[in-house]
Parts: C-alpha cells; sequence; structure tokens
C-alpha cells in the first residue's frame, strides 16, 4: 500500500553504508570542513575594508547596533581598544544592569532615526583620518534636522581600516566614556 513512500535499495544502502561506515563519515566530513573552510575565508578577507568611507557606510548599514551587543564580523572592524571598552560594556549588560550606553550613539537620543539624505566626507583631524556622516535626524515630521556622527580610523599594516573612536552627535568621544564609565566603581544593587 505505502511501497511508494519506502527508499529504493540503493538509497537505503547508501544510508545504511553512511550510519556504519566510520570512512564514509569521514569523508562527509572532510568535505564539509573544506567548504566550512573556504566560505570562511572568503569572508574573512572580504572584511579588509581599505577606504573608511566604505567602512563607514558598512557599519552603518550592517553593524548599527555594534554598540548594543557582539558581532563577531563587525568587531574585526574596530580598532582593539574601543573592542575592549565595548566588551566591557557587553558584559555589563549581560548581568542585566544599566550600563554606560544609555542612547543610540549613531542619534544621542533613545527615539528616532538617521534619515536620508545620508552624506560621508571623509577628512583629517589631528593627524587621523575621520569620516563625518551627516543625515536627517526624525524623530515625527514636525522635529527633523541635520546632525552627524564622527567615525575615527586607524590603518593596519594590511590597509585596512579600523574604527578607532565614535564621535556621538553631542560631541562625546565613545572610547573616552566607556573608559572612564567602567572605570568608577559602580554601586551594588
Amino acid at each position: 500500500m505505502f511501497a511508494h513512500l519506502r527508499p529504493r535499495a540503493a538509497v537505503r544502502e547508501r544510508l545504511l553504508i553512511s550510519y556504519i561506515d566510520p570512512a564514509y563519515q569521514l569523508k562527509n566530513k572532510l568535505t564539509l570542513t573544506l567548504w566550512l573552510m573556504l566560505l570562511c575565508s572568503s569572508a574573512i578577507s572580504a572584511e579588509c575594508v581599505k577606504d573608511p568611507v566604505q567602512q563607514t557606510k558598512t557599519l552603518f548599514a550592517k553593524g548599527y547596533f555594534f554598540y548594543a551587543w557582539s558581532m563577531p564580523e563587525v568587531m574585526e572592524a574596530i580598532a582593539p581598544q574601543l573592542s575592549d571598552a565595548l566588551k566591557r560594556e557587553f558584559h555589563c549588560k549581560s548581568k542585566g544592569e544599566l550600563c554606560a550606553m544609555g542612547a543610540d550613539p549613531w542619534l544621542s537620543a533613545q527615539d528616532g532615526e538617521a534619515s536620508p539624505p545620508h552624506v560621508f566626507r571623509q577628512t583629517k583631524r589631528n593627524g587621523k583620518v575621520v569620516v563625518e556622516f551627516s543625515y536627517q535626524f526624525t524623530v515625527d515630521s514636525a522635529n527633523v534636522r541635520t546632525q552627524s556622527v564622527t567615525l575615527w580610523f586607524s590603518k593596519t599594516k594590511r590597509g585596512c581600516w579600523l574604527m578607532e573612536d565614535f564621535e556621538s552627535p553631542d560631541g562625546n568621544s565613545m572610547l573616552r566614556h566607556l573608559n572612564e564609565w567602567h572605570a568608577k566603581p559602580q554601586p551594588k544593587r
């Protein structure tokens, strides 16, 4: 009655071999491992962005919440000093506590969004490469204003650009704020 639902003999035999034969299992594991290595190596090499403006666009588009939770692919685009400060923040938040970051640093607010037009401009300040990202800060149709953030970059030996610091629209340095906040003794709750 249900004969058409039974696997054919060859399929049954392959399934049986795959469960019993360690060589067959090893071959499948090696194939899977090689595919994963190939995918990972291409993803890692793609992370080396050689243009700070493009790095800013990527952080905004794909890593917007880099300040709120750890995203390994985004953390690779952040310089070690800022990355360490963010990890202390993530650890604090993982305990369910109120921590240093109380608002969205892209906006310097808890509500609103960065609406187009988005303008990216690379300049130098104090000998450092910075990208100023301007946008329309929008809470509602009656509350719209232009504001900007500044991302500070350093170049690695490989020519990749890493974000060293993030300056919010109110002019505060994320690195300085995180380091100062986490250096203070926090009250026990």
